[in-house]
């Protein structure tokens, strides 16, 4: 576990399918090989954590899939519901209708 304040990719994402292809498409433009060591490394950060946000975002288009990916959107959900954005959080529940059912069994109301 990182640091507090320290981003971090969450292991779901680091091995869903596409964060592979994210990665290696942003870190083709930058030659990594050839740049000093900590320009690269955090080149290398900053693309893996754009990575990240694509692979969450592509959630939105594609629908989740595996528990882990409807969990993080209920979450997601569920925080904008509570912070007033309720249009933003049904929107995100489309893309994972298993995650309606699961807070509703918690006895959550998503829609508020």
């Amino acid at each position: 576990m990182a640091p507090p304040g320290r981003r971090t990719v969450p292991r779901w994402v680091a091995l869903h399918p596409s964060f592979e292809a994210f990665l290696k498409h942003l870190l083709d433009d930058f030659p990594v090989e050839r740049a000093p060591p900590e320009l690269a490394l955090k080149k290398v950060k900053e693309c893996m954590h754009a990575a990240a946000c694509r692979v969450k975002a592509a959630l939105l288009t594609t629908r989740a899939t595996t528990p882990i990916e409807n969990l993080y959107l209920a979450k997601k959900s569920y925080r904008l519901a509570q912070a007033g954005r309720v249009s933003e959080a049904t929107r995100i529940l489309a893309a994972a209708p298993v995650s309606i059912v699961w807070l509703l069994s918690l006895g959550l109301n998503p829609a508020i």
